[in-house]
């Protein structure tokens, strides 16, 4: 051992330290969880011995002594529970921190949390490009622009290497600014601006006519009441005689299970959803119900659509109600739920897997497109550069039109 390098104790202190009463509450408290409205307690087992509180604190001593940057207690500890749940094979579980549940659940409810602006990686990966601002935000109030370039946040550049700490600085929705260092479009100008985040309530659904009979709604996000706001969208554009819609679901990488039946729900007359089984191989079926919207469909799909949304797709798709146009999707067909500790904080776990009425099972494989068309590396040049959606260079969505002629 070197003169100067601390000794690591890897017994039990005498003298507990703030890490040790975490851990002590961590091994010995009864936690109450929620899922929906049932309540689940579970014991954790002080003395077991797969979980070893001093091999924790000794690693933590050795953080102390030898990491050459300062770090919190807090992240440590919050980064224990996070390695836990992302050694589960299940790319999507994840554990959120009470803040995190609680944007969460307001996005859930139609609610933004954050500066209020959209974006996406430029084409070098050595900038974010602004795609939209939303409407009286803050990032609106302090003049950004779509187009804009987001060259720095606080001291971290913007680049694909620093993409973990830059997500964390985006989706932060504390009390303090994050300063974002800005190339205004199409300048050289560059400017600083201290932005606070905000809860704002956003339009997750839009429409737009795309020719004379055809409109298309793009559907950023499924929340809560999401489905009824499809059907009001569609029953008004009916009633001025339009009946070709276009269904944009290329971004939904998240979408709430029931309003994914619901939406479901509304196209199919009646039989059978789809189902899904637990680990306990209990099978729960969704049936359609009276309610029903005869329309004629064209579904838009990426890569990264994915979840129960496939589900929908995939039963659409069986029963020849609509066509899907685009990308093959995900394959992530799991239903999953957030479930909460009595700390605030809590984990997005996959509960059950997703079965279409003839019995496939799309974990793994995704939906194939009746119509398979790349997006366009025009769109996406245009996308990365400008920031702005140019619809004509739409591959997918001008084949889609194409559909209804």
């Amino acid at each position: 051992m070197l003169e100067d390098e601390p000794e690591v104790n890897t017994e039990q202190p005498k003298t507990p330290s703030k890490l040790y009463l975490i851990l002590g509450a961590l091994t010995g408290m009864f936690l109450g969880l929620t899922v929906g409205t049932n309540i689940y307690t579970y014991q954790l087992q002080q003395q077991d011995s797969k979980y070893n509180p001093a091999k924790i604190f000794a690693i933590d001593q050795l953080v102390g002594f030898q990491y050459f940057e300062a770090s919190e207690l807090e992240d440590r500890v919050e980064g224990i529970f996070r390695g836990y749940i992302s050694s589960l094979e299940d790319s999507e579980a994840t554990y959120l921190t009470s803040e995190e549940v609680a944007t969460y659940e307001a996005e859930l409810n139609g609610t933004y949390v954050g500066a209020g602006f959209h974006f996406t990686w430029g084409i070098s990966g050595q900038y974010l490009v602004i795609t939209e601002v939303i409407e009286n935000s803050p990032a609106d109030i302090a003049g950004l622009e779509v187009g804009d370039y987001i060259t720095q946040i606080d001291d971290d550049l913007a680049k694909l290497s620093n993409s973990t700490i830059l997500y964390k600085k985006l989706t932060y929705s504390g009390e303090d600014a994050v300063l974002y260092t800005i190339k205004k479009n199409n300048t050289e100008e560059i400017i600083k601006i201290p932005i606070i985040p905000t809860v704002l309530q956003v339009d997750y659904i839009t429409s737009i006519k795309v020719d004379e009979d055809i409109v298309c709604i793009t559907i950023d996000r499924l929340v809560n009441g999401s489905a009824t706001e499809i059907e009001k969208l569609i029953l008004e554009y009916q009633n001025e005689g339009i009946n070709n819609f276009i269904l944009d679901v290329r971004t939904v990488t998240q979408a709430e299970f029931e309003e994914v039946v619901n939406l479901t729900d509304l196209f199919i007359e009646d039989g059978e959803l789809f189902s899904t089984v637990n680990k306990a191989t209990e099978v729960k079926t969704y049936h359609a119900t009276p309610k029903y919207t005869p329309t004629n469909l064209v579904f838009l799909t990426s890569t990264s659509t994915k979840g129960s949304m496939e589900a929908m797709l995939g039963t659409l798709q069986l029963q020849g109600l609509a066509t899907i146009i685009g990308s093959q999707t995900t394959g992530f067909g799991l239903v999953q739920d957030l479930i909460k500790l009595n700390d605030g904080s809590g984990i997005i776990v996959s509960s059950a897997v997703l079965l279409l009425p003839n019995g496939d099972n799309l974990n793994g494989t995704g939906i194939t497109p009746d119509i398979k068309v790349s997006l366009g590396s025009a769109y996406t040049f245009d996308f990365m550069t400008k920031g702005e959606a140019n619809l004509e260079l739409d591959a997918q969505l001008q084949e889609a039109i194409k559909f209804f002629k």
